[in-house]
């Protein structure tokens, strides 16, 4: 079972709070998820893109962290690649430690740069060159998806609505979301991590250059989440399409990604890594002596 704690809880100056870096290797990712962007900022994130080999990325100053959370949607970095960078594997870990907050984005072309990088949280990718399927494309769900989607024709984009519905923080309405990449398995002896979204029934993963079956059902993770004794959380999934405008508008049946399946979905994922639900807070303290006066 791999965990990582927290040594210390570092102070930083309110200016440098509320900050988001996102990591990409495509800048057209910036107008394809603008809508997912823009729910950090609703949140009071401010935003700063990096491209995967800006050699200015830096995540802390000085001993003290410049950001909140840090968004890695680079499936095609390989570990080698990532060693003398500020990415690299024990550099991020130290980071979490430090009191980041991390989402991992991948598809079914990851790398081992996020293969090696979540394994440190109990979660293993399918094999390469896998990709979760399903067997008879949304046949038994016409009257419940949008036109459009179901106009697709592509058994690579499957759909669920096997969420872990979790009081006040993941919300199951009965909507399906759309998901299009891999596959994971989670370690079961692992108290920190949890499956935060599974495949449905009609699911399977499967490798395109083998045949070879991996999983079936809600055996196949498709969000995880994991959150350390220092409570600073990691998300995780297998598709950068899920949280896209497309797949926003493709899962709503009103045509408004605002109100869609995936934007509702994404939003609480995001809102979870954030810290913004899912925190236990004291209120209203009081102290009194061991004979019950009041100490006020």
């Amino acid at each position: 079972e791999k965990e990582h704690d927290s040594k210390n809880n570092t102070t930083r100056s309110e200016t440098n709070q509320n900050k988001a870096l996102i990591v990409i290797e495509d800048w057209n990712i910036i107008e394809t998820h603008s809508i997912f962007w823009d729910q950090f900022r609703r949140i009071k994130y401010d935003i700063v893109f990096k491209m995967i080999d800006d050699p200015e990325i830096k995540l802390d100053s000085f001993g003290e962290k410049i950001y909140d959370i840090i968004v890695l949607c680079v499936p095609s970095l390989t570990e080698e690649e990532s060693k003398n960078s500020e990415l690299g594997i024990q550099k991020i870990l130290k980071h979490f430690d430090d009191g980041h907050n991390i989402m991992i984005i991948a598809n079914d072309q990851v790398n081992s740069y996020l293969r090696s990088l979540v394994t440190e949280f109990g979660v293993d990718f399918d094999d390469y060159d896998s990709k979760v399927k399903d067997s008879l494309y949304l046949h038994n769900l016409k009257d419940k998806l949008s036109v459009d989607l179901l106009n697709l024709r592509d058994n690579s984009i499957v759909v669920s609505k096997n969420i872990n519905s979790i009081k006040n923080v993941f919300s199951n309405t009965g909507n399906y979301v759309i998901y299009e990449g891999i596959g994971m398995e989670l370690d079961s002896h692992n108290h920190y991590l949890f499956p935060i979204l599974k495949a449905d029934e009609n699911s399977y993963s499967v490798n395109s250059q083998t045949g070879l079956y991996y999983n079936f059902g809600d055996k196949i993770k498709l969000v995880a989440a994991y959150q350390g004794r220092n409570n600073k959380r990691v998300t995780i999934t297998g598709s950068t399409q899920m949280c896209s405008n497309q797949f926003y508008f493709l899962s709503s049946q009103t045509n408004n990604p605002y109100s869609s399946a995936n934007y509702q979905f994404c939003n609480e994922v995001l809102l979870w890594n954030s810290e913004k639900t899912g925190v236990l807070r004291y209120d209203n303290i009081r102290h009194q002596r061991s004979d019950g006066k009041s100490l006020d």
